[in-house]
């Protein structure tokens, strides 16, 4: 047997990394590339008008920078186009500084998540469909983790680390174990919202993002109706009902006495997600008392809805 030629075995080996440098030069250049191409179909300008903003504003240019990058370094598509979409909203005219900031942040957050994050992102948002779910404890529209992990649909081992990495970009928030419960639940912060605004009905599960839905407590003698989300609610339209003596149920401090129910119906309102509005409660009498049912109309992006809401007392939103 002859003896080991080192030398040779060295430039085998030096050959076969020089390929695999190649390649995956090669890929990282068709993936920014077809960023490029994905970026200009978003921002709706030319390449050259696109090299102008750069040259003008050295914000742009490392916004760019930066989102190439990461899109170069990322095999999904997905998460490409999204990087585009963030990049051509900061584009938009006019120019605007927060725009511009707020891209430049949410390139970075995009840079270290993964499809399976954001899937998991648009689970936190969508508010769970369940009204008896706020009834006995401090949650409404909230999952714990043991529901992500069952409807997320990927290893329930990585979901753990998701949510710890969701968490740590401030994308979203824990809630306190609840006292009944004694489990954390979880929900999507106003950073979280801006990265959900760039998801389209191309990206999976993003189609839920298109309606919100509202909820109803009764708190410290005051009616609430929020807005779960995940999308913003707009001509809000609340029918309060009538006391069996046929006025509101709702009180006017000044004049010690129920509205009349004609001057109680609520002006329509917005709210966006996570925000709520509230009325005074005239006080309950054996014969009118909580739970009250409210007939409610709103819009979202997935058209005109309605629903009947139950507002019960002790149902406390953190």
């Amino acid at each position: 047997m002859g003896a080991l030629d080192i030398p040779a075995w060295g430039q085998v080996a030096e050959n076969g990394l020089s390929v695999i440098i190649s390649a995956v030069g090669l890929a990282r250049q068709r993936r920014a590339t077809e960023f490029a191409g994905d970026l200009q179909d978003e921002v709706h300008r030319t390449s050259d008008a696109i090299a102008a903003l750069v040259d003008g504003d050295p914000r742009i240019a490392q916004l760019l920078g930066d989102a190439w990058e990461v899109a170069a370094g990322s095999a999904s598509y997905e998460k490409r186009r999204l990087l585009a979409r963030v990049v051509a909203r900061a584009l938009e005219d006019p120019p605007d500084d927060a725009r511009i900031e707020a891209a430049l942040y949410l390139v970075r957050t995009l840079d270290v998540l993964e499809p399976g994050d954001v899937r998991m992102l648009v689970l936190v948002a969508v508010p769970r469909d369940d009204p008896d779910w706020t009834q006995f404890h401090r949650i409404e529209g909230l999952y714990c983790t043991e529901e992500l992990v069952q409807a997320w649909g990927l290893d329930g081992s990585l979901a753990g680390p998701t949510l710890a990495l969701l968490r740590r970009e401030g994308l979203i928030d824990g809630t306190p174990p609840d006292l009944m419960l004694g489990r954390d639940v979880w929900s999507v912060t106003n950073y979280g919202r801006k990265l959900l605004d760039h998801l389209t009905d191309e990206d999976s599960n993003a189609s839920r993002l298109r309606t919100a839905r509202l909820a109803a407590r009764i708190e410290n003698q005051t009616l609430v109706v929020r807005n779960l989300g995940p999308d913003r609610a707009t001509s809000i339209r609340v029918g309060i009902p009538p006391r069996s003596d046929g006025r509101s149920i709702l009180w006017a401090p000044d004049r010690r006495d129920a509205l009349e129910l004609a001057d109680a119906q609520p002006p329509p309102f917005d709210l966006d997600a996570g925000r709520e509005e509230e009325w005074l409660l005239y006080p309950p009498t054996v014969s009118d008392h909580p739970p009250y049912s409210l007939d409610v109309e709103w819009v979202d992006r997935s058209g005109s809805r309605r629903d009947t809401l139950t507002a019960a007392v002790g149902s406390v939103i953190p």
